[in-house]
Parts: structure tokens; C-alpha cells; sequence
């Protein structure tokens, strides 16, 4: 088996229409990198990288007392990270 290369994407929307009037959303891009490699008579390694970056935003509505809505305001998050895959050993089979 050679390498691989796995790719994904989400996003998501999220309301609530209660007196809050609020509203958000989520997106996620992700990759996974992963290479097996084959050691005469000892089996093979499994080794790669894993990424992933995650952004969410939500706005708010109303004051929740059945008053006007507000100006809402936009919070915003971002989330990144990016590991290697711990090198598994996997002994030989047969």
C-alpha cells in the first residue's frame, strides 16, 4: 500500500429562534497525510501528519426579555492544530 491522502471539509448552521434570535455557524477543514513503509523481516511503520483547522462565528439577537432586538454583535473563533501520526510498528503478518 503507498500513501494516502484524506481530505475533508464540514460546515454547519446553527440557529436558535427562541427570544434569543441567535444564530452561528462552523466550518472544519481537515487532512490526514499517512505513508506505510515496509521493513524487510520486522513488519512496517505507519507514519503521517494530521491537520486540522476549525472556525466558528455567532451573532446574537435580541436581549432574550421579548424587547427590540439589539445590533448584534459577531464573536468569532479560530482553532488550528497540526500533529504526526506516532509511528506504529505493526509486526509481520503470515
Amino acid at each position: 500500500m503507498g500513501p494516502s491522502v484524506n481530505i475533508g471539509y464540514s460546515e454547519t448552521a446553527v440557529g436558535v429562534d427562541s427570544i434569543y434570535e441567535s444564530e452561528g455557524t462552523t466550518d472544519t477543514v481537515s487532512a490526514t497525510f499517512k505513508n506505510t513503509f515496509h521493513l524487510a523481516g520486522l513488519g512496517t511503520v505507519d507514519a503521517g501528519l494530521d491537520y486540522r483547522d476549525q472556525t466558528g462565528h455567532y451573532r446574537g439577537g435580541s436581549d432574550g426579555m421579548g424587547g427590540a432586538p439589539r445590533a448584534p454583535p459577531i464573536r468569532s473563533s479560530r482553532k488550528t492544530s497540526a500533529s504526526s501520526l506516532r509511528p506504529a510498528l505493526n509486526p509481520p503478518t503470515g
